[in-house]
């Protein structure tokens, strides 16, 4: 896989720079992040995803620094390795207990959650790995050993395999122990609202995918790079799952909707969750942003470069 290290570090730095982006529209009053760090609660789980984040970024420019050197250190790189692989695993399991320490919300609070955005991190990055080294190889001069590819989708199969062990395993001991706040809200997504979005994820985003990656026909590149676009899709459909499925159901005995705006004012019906022109604005925004930073960092340190250029 040497040949795609710089691309992967490029990829992967700015997917934890797309998601500390994003997160600045929902604070409100985003001038005031600051405050984050210079004044940070740290019985607050949302600081530490901020120092994780920070972190991984500051080693993902490092390990690009290095990789970049005329002649790159093996023990350098072997040492930011060792480093890298826990901050990546504290950024999707802080990330995670941010959901899941809040006991008010059954579909969340599970001990598995961690291990499972672990396991969907590894799914979704790798096959982002797998769609943009497609792109670069198709559309510039780098010309990386055809074998790699193939070699990402044999590692997809276990990827794919544990993600879908711990989707299958929270599922189960959920509509087994028949605890009623967790199975009403595990009736959103098997047989409620939101059944289509995870009946996709579990036969498009899981078991297409694992076919494809597990027979001959990764060897075929645009079987490849169809298999890991529709695991992508898979990871995205996983996330409404687990944000959404909560969110439908009402904290309290209440009838469900949002407040009208002013105090004392009354709560409207508000079933079904339209995106805002702002909000997708903002997703459009931080979709340029990673596309953006990716074809800059391609163009600096992953394609050859010619005295001419």
């Amino acid at each position: 896989f040497e040949p795609f290290t710089r691309l992967a570090v490029i990829v992967s730095g700015t997917a934890i720079a797309a998601a500390a982006v994003s997160i600045l529209p929902d604070l409100g009053r985003p001038q005031l992040v600051w405050k984050m760090v210079w004044q940070p609660h740290w019985t607050s789980p949302l600081i530490w995803d901020v120092l994780v984040i920070t972190v991984y970024l500051t080693i993902a420019a490092t390990d690009l620094w290095l990789l970049t050197r005329p002649e790159p250190r093996a023990k350098a790189l072997r040492t930011m390795a060792f480093i890298a692989l826990p901050a990546a695993v504290l950024v999707h399991s802080v990330t995670a207990w941010i959901f899941g320490l809040l006991v008010a919300r059954p579909f969340w609070n599970t001990a598995l959650l961690a291990p499972m955005f672990i396991t969907s991190a590894l799914v979704s990055g790798t096959a982002l790995l797998i769609v943009v080294a497609h792109v670069v190889h198709r559309t510039t001069d780098w010309n990386p050993p055809d074998r790699v590819f193939p070699d990402l989708g044999r590692l997809m199969v276990w990827f794919i395999g544990a993600d879908a062990f711990l989707l299958f395993a929270e599922i189960l001991t959920t509509y087994l122990s028949r605890v009623p706040d967790h199975l009403k809200q595990l009736n959103v997504i098997l047989v409620g609202r939101l059944a289509p979005v995870f009946w996709a994820e579990v036969v498009l985003g899981l078991a297409v995918p694992f076919a494809i990656f597990a027979s001959r026909m990764r060897y075929r590149r645009g079987w490849l790079v169809a298999a890991a676009l529709l695991a992508l899709m898979g990871v995205f459909f996983k996330r409404i799952n687990i944000v959404m499925t909560s969110m439908f159901e009402p904290l309290v005995g209440l009838a469900p909707g949002i407040p009208g705006g002013r105090p004392g004012q009354a709560f409207r019906p508000d079933q079904i969750y339209v995106p805002t022109v702002v909000e997708v604005g903002v997703l459009i925004g931080v979709a340029c942003f990673v596309g953006a930073l990716i074809t800059l960092g391609v163009r600096l340190f992953v394609v050859p470069r010619t005295p001419s250029t």
